[in-house]
């Protein structure tokens, strides 16, 4: 599609009124009454049983306003091809820019169309979603018909699986929300320079994919090259080998994911104590924060967009002036996460271990796992370890790619991680590599150990002194959120049919921040 406008000059109708002519001679509304046009425009049923209306050409926005003035709650998309073709619409008429601004009426093209759709619309307050276009605007636009259906699509699916973890997990992110913000006062502030003496020259970051097992040993024999961020499920792994990582990061809101902190603490915890920080989502099950906390170990909550925790770290901010961690996550996965916090804190040379994407080696996980401990205990003749990893393994669809079996799911894991090593890697300046010869789904280059020193002595002390008093004096203000934090857990409750809860001060009882300390 050519960037010039599809528009080229205004005329006036048998009415008076005037209407847009497109570059092929024809006009947009009929030349005898477009007013008339736009009120039948309308009628179409499809308007009546949807509130999110995306509409297909502006021309004078006539449509629009007839539109807009009898769904005034509707919230309405309307798609042009180029932004040029919008400017020009507004050059040749005066109002419609104002009225577009005034209403609150999003605009959108072809380019952008699949991510403005994943931005505005929200299930919840929208419900149904409808496209209907305009036919003079549709045929005029007959070679892009079935791109534009095919970014809809597109838009709706990845609207429909963000929407669906909503309803999953909405209610458990919010009630954890309000128990990790009660600790929050005990937590280290955050400062993007607070980690600079734990910088060496390589970062590791742990995943607990199975081929950590071939490159553990070298893990603890060169450890002393490495700040070492480890995801939750890989942290009883490095316990189990004895390698006391400097970071450990959550992120999962499951009560069953605090058991990857079932370890041996007795014989770790002044380890621990001296050298991890555990980096926690504050949607992270908050009985973690509480054994961590228990164990005297330093924590840092995070914030990873959830529209609750964004405002209540907002509202820290304003109160304290004191800054909270923001991570992304990618598709939702902690191995994202820790990349998201090594660039953060602008750790370099950054290497992969244990992100396999796939089933290596026939089986989920390394050894060591909270799962692979629970299996073996239940373990009997006829349903052993093995067993259970296939029915891990093949629950769902499975794909065979590059010799290796892997999910869908694993597949958009790998894709959103080496989209997040490109974007970044136009903003730093740092190598990312891989520690697994055998399993390199990312195509990173392979880590040379060859070039690395091998541990003379494992030192776990730590000299860094932290602020760990946010100083947040609860008042009513953190009470006092938009509509819009609450709209996870609404969609957790549409899901259980519980959808007569429509007042979001009523959600708020559900999940009273309990001010008590239940750390120790």
């Amino acid at each position: 599609m050519s960037n010039k406008t599809s528009y080229i000059e205004q005329i006036s109708a048998k009415n008076g009124m005037k209407t847009s002519v497109f570059s092929d001679g024809k006009t947009f509304y009929s030349k005898y009454n477009p007013i008339q046009d736009s009120e039948n425009f309308t009628l179409n049923s499809a308007f009546e049983n949807s509130d999110f209306l995306c509409i297909g050409g502006l021309g004078n926005g006539y449509h629009i306003e007839a539109l807009h003035k009898k769904f005034p709650q509707k919230k309405i998309l309307v798609l042009e091809d180029t932004s040029e073709s919008i400017l020009s619409l507004f050059e040749q008429n005066e109002t419609l820019k104002d009225f577009i601004e005034k209403n609150d009426i999003k605009l959108t093209t072809f380019e952008n169309l699949e991510n403005d759709i994943i931005l505005n619309y929200i299930p919840v307050l929208h419900k149904n979603f409808c496209f209907v276009a305009v036919r003079s605007w549709e045929n005029f636009h007959e070679n892009e018909k079935n791109a534009i259906r095919e970014k809809i699509q597109k838009a709706l699916k990845a609207v429909s699986d963000d929407y669906s973890v909503q309803c999953r997990f909405g209610k458990i992110w919010q009630k954890n929300i309000y128990a990790n913000f009660a600790l929050f006062n005990k937590s280290i502030v955050f400062n993007e320079n607070l980690f600079e003496k734990k910088k060496k020259k390589y970062t590791a970051i742990i995943a607990a994919g199975p081929t950590l097992d071939d490159d553990i040993k070298n893990l603890r024999e060169f450890s002393q090259n490495f700040t070492i961020i480890s995801t939750d499920t890989a942290f009883p792994v490095l316990i189990e080998n004895k390698i006391i990582p400097d970071f450990v990061v959550s992120i999962d809101a499951q009560i069953f994911s605090h058991e990857h902190f079932i370890i041996d603490w007795e014989d770790f915890n002044e380890a621990l104590q001296k050298k991890t920080v555990f980096i926690l989502d504050l949607c992270c099950d908050d009985n973690i924060t509480k054994k961590i906390l228990s164990k005297k170990c330093n924590t840092m909550f995070f914030t990873s967009g959830h529209p609750l925790s964004e405002e209540l770290c907002k509202k820290i901010e304003e109160q304290t002036g004191k800054k909270t961690l923001s991570l992304k996550n990618g598709r939702g996965t902690v191995t994202s996460t820790c990349f998201s916090f090594a660039k953060k804190m602008k750790f370099e040379n950054i290497v992969f271990f244990g992100a396999d994407f796939s089933y290596s080696k026939g089986k989920s996980y390394c050894k060591s796992t909270y799962l692979e401990k629970k299996w073996l205990n239940n373990s009997q003749k006829i349903c052993n370890l093995e067993t259970e990893n296939v029915k891990l393994m093949f629950r769902g669809e499975v794909l065979k790619k590059e010799n290796l079996i892997t999910t869908p799911l694993l597949d958009e894991y790998c894709k959103s991680q080496s989209d997040m090593i490109k974007e970044d890697a136009i903003k730093y300046d740092t190598d990312v590599l891989c520690a697994s010869k055998n399993v390199n789904r990312m195509n990173l280059p392979v880590l040379n150990y060859d070039i690395l020193t091998k541990n003379t002595k494992y030192d776990i002390k730590s000299d860094i002194k932290y602020d760990k008093n946010y100083d947040i004096k609860y008042d009513k203000n953190y009470d006092n959120v938009s509509e819009a934090a609450f709209l996870p857990y609404k969609a957790a409750m549409h899901s259980l049919k519980n959808a007569n809860i429509s007042r979001f001060s009523h959600l708020k009882r559900f999940t009273l921040l309990d001010k008590s300390d239940n750390s120790e």
